[in-house]
């Protein structure tokens, strides 16, 4: 073997020990060099501070860190030894009731160890904090509110400011980013959402208002046990009569947890239910009382019957939705009943995952969970409720299944991301509620641009929205069909008080709207049911709607002919539009003037538009707007890259070549592997084209 080969030949077993050996990180991802991170601010709820968490694997003496808001420090004087997975608090004081330092391990300015500058202090609107070591070395930063640190330490936008938590590392990530942090407020849960998670079920689907509710009734009259409802506003006589049933003449435990505080006050309307319910021996408490909220809402509505079935809803439980019996009239013709979506499941392991958030919500020594009684003392039951068996003779047809569980405001955004990306074949929403960055179409964090590129990838994809109670999704629809090759209608009877998705072979069941108080601050309830017989029983229901109301009578901009990436000096940019005369103007985002109406040529079928240009190498959005000859304009954006730029996607080059990140996120191996294995092949093989090349 010759030197040439030789050294080959070392440099592939050293690529294969890289790939072979096991890769162990300790909580997520933090990666600072000795693991040592910054894991929460307190800026607002007095006494302010920072702790420090060690998510190495060895004990870090701190002596001679240095922990700065850019105006004052607070300076370790003496040894401090930080265990592993151990939290260190640096405070102005301690307070007996702050959950901030009412802890083991906190330093106040008083305290020998440390010097705390007087003009280290956390601006309520905003401010940049630094964690340097003993050799002044920058190895941790985190900003919030209005203040945005510009460098290399920090990515993209600051941490939302909260009004009354604190700040807390979220999973022990480090990407330096506002996606490392949420607000911490004591029992609220902090679920990671994980897509290989599935339960064995068999699953009853149901819809509404045809189903009147009659798979509820028939899985609660089976109760055996024990029930736990958690509901936003539980209204029916008819349930709250099983329900005292139940725990009066059966022996059921009955347990409901209800929202304190429904939009516009209604809590007075379910009062004499839950008094009866609760009077009976029910248990009956309400969250959201009390200084400190975990939840905007609790506007969740599931209830776990006996530790293993689980009903998850779009709808309150309430006498119109939940009458008893079925519907074959025409229901598009009244107001009667909402458009929503149900499931029974039945899953031990499944319920058990449900409970253990239930055991959390429900516990009182959060200080936003009361008794009934506590918070309503002269509350009155002023009818009697009696349940009389439901006779419905309808047929429910139940399907084998896995379902993934999915709550806000843990995993809700994260799971709803993952599920309209992958879809491949078709892609149907509906919605009641969609405002905020979760309507604009060219913002990436929103649910209407991820369904726009699976729809520019030929993915079937339609959405209706309510247009009952909100009539400005009319034009919120024209515009989505408009701008994307989405397919948006409204729709107003049935109300749409849906909040579903199909993504292929797999359904959203949900509470879940799409507004940021409900995926961010809400406690919602979804269950994602993997089931090809399932999706197309929704399906069903779906497309009657659809069909029922879409009609589209403007012009699309079809933007799938634009590519993620071009070549240095590609000019050929192409949309497709319908054949007609159009002014278009072009803005490639490159820091140029707008291109008008003679920078661009229209194909010789007719139904193309290319605009001819050489935008610099580099990140650009494209923004083209087309007017038509009634006067009707249509906006589009577009993100692209030219040139040696990698894109934030990571996309391969305008030849459709796969890149290096696209191969290893093919690779059947855990995502956590997956993020450490690009930047080790890619210094291995520079070190391999460094020794062919010295070998030569």
């Amino acid at each position: 073997m010759d030197a040439r080969s030789r050294a080959i030949a070392i440099i592939m077993a050293v690529v294969m020990v890289f790939c072979a050996a096991p890769m162990v990180f300790e909580e997520g991802d933090a990666s600072s060099a000795d693991g040592v991170l910054i894991q929460e601010i307190n800026p607002k709820v007095a006494p302010e501070g920072v702790s420090l968490k060690n998510y190495g694997s060895k004990a870090v003496n701190l002596k001679g860190y240095i922990i700065s808001d850019g105006e004052g420090e607070i300076t370790i004087l003496k040894k401090i030894m930080i265990e592993p997975g151990e939290i260190i608090t640096f405070a102005e004081k301690i307070e007996s009731d702050s959950k901030f330092t009412n802890r083991n391990d906190t330093y106040v300015k008083s305290s020998d160890e440390i010097t705390y500058d007087s003009n280290f202090q956390l601006k309520n609107d905003g401010d940049d904090i630094y964690l340097y070591n003993a050799s002044g070395v920058l190895i941790d930063a985190v900003c919030y509110g209005d203040k945005v640190i510009n460098d290399s330490s920090w990515f993209g936008e600051s941490v939302t400011v909260s009004g009354k938590y604190f700040y807390h590392r979220s999973y022990g990530t480090d990407t330096d980013s506002a996606d490392d942090w949420f607000k911490y407020v004591e029992g609220l849960t902090n679920l990671e959402f994980d897509p290989n998670l599935k339960y064995n079920a068999q699953v009853t689907p149901f819809v509404f208002p045809q189903s009147g509710g009659v798979p509820i009734f028939r899985a609660l009259e089976e109760a055996k046990e024990s029930v736990y409802i958690t509901m936003y506003e539980l209204r029916s006589d008819k349930i709250a009569a099983l329900l005292i049933d139940l725990e009066k003449n059966r022996g059921v435990d009955v347990y409901i947890l209800h929202n304190a505080n429904p939009v516009k006050g209604t809590i007075t309307e379910m009062l004499p239910n839950l008094k009866a319910i609760d009077d009976a021996g029910a248990e009956v408490r309400l969250i959201g009382v009390g200084d400190m909220d975990r939840y905007v809402h609790v506007h969740a509505k599931y209830c776990v019957i006996d530790g293993d079935t689980v009903i998850v809803t779009s709808e309150n439980w309430n006498d119109t939705n939940l009458n008893g019996y079925t519907r074959d009239d025409d229901y598009y013709s009244s107001s009667n009943g909402n458009r929503g979506w149900g499931a029974v499941v039945e899953s031990e392991p499944y319920a058990d995952y449900v409970m253990d958030l239930f055991n959390v919500d429900w516990s009182m020594e959060y200080g936003d969970v009361s008794e009934l009684e506590d918070v309503y003392p002269n509350a009155n039951a002023n009818k009697t409720l009696t349940y009389e068996k439901n006779e419905s003779t309808a047929t429910f047809k139940t399907y084998a299944a896995t379902v993934s569980p999915v709550f806000s405001n843990d995993t809700s955004y994260d799971a709803m991301e993952y599920y309209l990306n992958k879809a491949k074949d078709r892609l149907y929403a509906q919605n009641q509620s969609l405002t905020s960055y979760y309507a604009d179409i060219s913002d990436e964090r929103s649910p209407i641009y991820m369904m726009a590129k699976r729809a520019s990838d030929g993915v079937d994809t339609k959405l209706i929205l309510d247009t009952k109670n909100t009539p400005d999704n009319a034009n919120l629809a024209y515009t989505i069909n408009a701008s994307t090759l989405i397919q948006a209608t409204g729709m107003d009877k049935p109300t749409v008080h849906n909040k579903g998705i199909i993504s292929d072979d797999s359904v959203w069941v949900s509470s879940i709207n799409w507004t940021p108080n409900s995926v961010e601050n809400n406690r919602e309830a979804a269950v994602v049911i993997h089931s090809a017989e399932v999706a197309d029983y929704y399906e069903h229901y779906f497309l009657m709607d659809f069909n029922r109301y879409y009609s589209y009578d403007g012009f699309s901009v079809d933007t799938s002919y634009l590519k993620n990436h071009y070549d240095s000096g590609d000019n050929e940019f192409v949309i497709g539009l319908p054949v007609g005369t159009y002014d278009i103007k072009w803005n490639f985002g490159d820091g140029k003037t707008t291109r008008d109406y003679n920078d661009y040529e229209i194909t010789k079928d007719g139904d193309l538009c290319k605009a001819l240009a050489a935008p610099e190498d580099g990140a650009h959005i494209l923004t083209v707007t087309v007017t038509n000859q009634d006067g009707m304009s249509q906006k589009i954006t577009h993100s692209y890259s030219i040139g040696n730029y990698s894109d934030s996607e990571g996309t391969g080059g305008s030849d459709g070549s796969s890149s290096i990140e696209d191969i290893i996120n093919d690779l059947p191996i855990p995502e956590e592997i997956k993020e450490y294995l690009l930047p080790i092949i890619v210094i291995i093989l520079a070190i391999v084209i460094a020794v062919i090349k010295k070998l030569r």
